[in-house]
């Protein structure tokens, strides 16, 4: 809650963001009871906007945007020069606090229309028999979770040579997601830093194409196009009848705003440098993870463990069991999804977790989590409040993903996609669980189970009755004795990940406005 207006904190940045749409208002003031602090909940929220290109076509602009926004206020929006009463005049001047000033584009800065320098395309939809092999073609996925094109395609579709020149992938391309269910993932960029001969990209997609006529460098791009600016400009002009959506109009009439080439190399070299460092970790933890997953093969599938005399009973080593997965915890339990109408008008501050947030190599992407109303969480969602611990496995839409909540993410919450485990006995069962379930045995196991529907799921049923052998406590402790040590790896740098993903993410806005300048050639520009 924002204490001087009575405004939640979503809603005075949502209505910052709106403004910021406008380049013709040079400030905005909240006058009347919010300025006064005698307001009510529901008081209208008067705003003056100063700026001598203000029309009147900026203050209808401004109010039909800000009644898209979902709050239940009413604004009051009046061009302070148009003021005629010297006692509102008054008030304003002696009253009205300032929150939204323009921020001045440093001069060696020019803006575009994306128009301008860009050439739009959509990608290429074919049927699913023609996935799965021939040439490599990019997926969500690719864009979803990199600034950056992979190195590596991983995806697979039979094209042919039209097709191939039409949907082709060269450097400098950008390539956004141009329909969503939410604007929270219409518009994520993912920039090509190199050709990819042969390979396509996917119908969900738009395709920016540099026309050469202004220079812009592929890393100032990647990095531009995930900024909260061009985010906050991009949402606000989708259009939304069940689904977030872009076209060629849409994108044309977006802007970007350029520094000299020197300028964006060096803002590009500094943003790329922390990007390597989390990716570096990243790739650490997808080596920690192999090895985790090899020694427990080793102890538990293979049974090859110190100590291990040969000797099997039922086909398991003496003094282990079968049992299930259920007797292990516990809770067992999953997510649900709060309405439009639970979410209106309250402060969202609460962390939601879906499938997406789960990287298939097991770690949280925290960067991009919605947020709930803790009302919400606390009442219609309190099932769902999760613990540090809570094993996660996704059981609806991508399923078999699995991460541990660390607790960074202590009483968050989750999506109906997402079943969450609670141990009885976190210490001794936590590292054995969770290498379990990531087993290739185990995740087939489950995956067979499947319901086919609207969106294909595994019931918590299915999920409590899976089979799992539970060694004895002897053999459980000298695992974790053993296992100890790349766990606290995988968090540290896990906690690394996060220390430089929100240091490139506070350095972006600012880079990318000007008010931070850089040294080019030993010169502040």
């Amino acid at each position: 809650m924002d204490k001087r207006f009575g405004l939640k904190t979503n809603c005075l940045a949502d209505i910052f963001n709106v403004l910021k749409l406008q380049p013709e208002v040079e400030e905005a003031l909240i006058f009347g009871s919010r300025a006064m602090g005698t307001y009510k909940n529901g008081s209208d929220i008067d705003i003056a906007l100063k700026g001598e290109k203000i029309t009147f076509d900026t203050i209808s602009t401004i109010r039909l945007r800000l009644d898209e926004l979902p709050y239940l206020y009413m604004y009051d929006i009046i061009d302070y020069k148009k003021v005629s009463n010297p006692a509102v005049i008054a008030h304003i001047d002696e009253l009205g606090i300032t929150f939204y000033k323009k921020q001045a584009m440093p001069r060696e800065w020019k803006t575009y229309k994306l128009g301008e320098i860009y050439d739009f395309a959509s990608g290429l939809s074919k049927s699913k028999e023609f996935f799965g092999k021939g040439y490599d073609f990019v997926i969500f996925k690719d864009i979803f979770q990199n600034y950056f094109l992979p190195e590596k395609l991983t995806a697979l579709v039979e094209t042919n040579e039209i097709e191939q020149k039409s949907y082709s992938i060269k450097k400098g391309d950008v390539f956004l997601r141009r329909t969503s269910e939410n604007d929270t993932e219409l518009g994520l960029s993912s920039v090509a830093l190199k050709d990819y001969p042969n390979a396509t990209f996917n119908g969900f997609t738009k395709r920016l194409r540099p026309k050469g006529n202004v220079e812009i460098i592929p890393e100032f791009a990647g990095f531009y196009f995930r900024s909260p600016k061009f985010r906050a400009m991009l949402s606000q002009y989708a259009t939304m009848p069940t689904w977030a959506s872009l076209n060629n109009e849409i994108l044309a009439n977006l802007t970007i705003d350029l520094p000299n080439k020197d300028t964006q190399v060096q803002i590009g070299r500094i943003l790329k440098s922390l990007d390597e460092k989390i990716d570096l970790n990243l790739k650490m933890n997808q080596t920690l993870e192999a090895m985790a997953q090899a020694i427990f093969k080793e102890w538990f599938v293979k049974f090859n463990f110190p100590g291990f005399d040969g000797e099997l009973v039922d086909g398991l080593p003496k003094g282990w069991r079968l049992g299930v997965l259920g007797e292990l915890v516990d809770k067992l339990s999953k997510g649900a999804m709060p309405t439009q109408k639970d979410l209106a008008s309250l402060e969202v501050e609460i962390p939601f977790l879906k499938v997406k947030d789960i990287s298939d190599n097991g770690s949280i992407l925290k960067s991009n989590l919605e947020l709930i109303p803790i009302e919400v969480h606390q009442n219609q969602l309190k099932r769902s409040i999760l613990e540090t611990d809570d094993i996660l496995f996704s059981i609806a839409g991508t399923i078999g993903k699995v991460a541990i909540l660390d607790d960074s993410l202590k009483n968050s919450n989750c999506n109906q996609a997402i079943a969450f485990i609670r141990l009885k006995d976190k210490e001794k069962l936590l590292a054995f669980v969770h290498q379990w379930l990531k087993n290739d045995t185990v995740q087939n196991n489950i995956k067979s189970s499947i319901v086919q529907g609207v969106q294909a799921n595994v019931s918590l049923t299915v999920l409590s009755n899976i089979e799992i052998i539970i060694p004895d406590d002897a053999t459980l402790h000298q695992w974790n004795a053993l296992i100890k040590s790349i766990y606290s790896r995988l968090l540290t740098n896990t906690y690394q990940i996060e220390y430089l993903t929100q240091t490139r993410d506070t350095l972006l806005p600012k880079l990318m406005s000007g008010q931070l300048e850089v040294l080019v050639n030993n010169t502040t520009k």
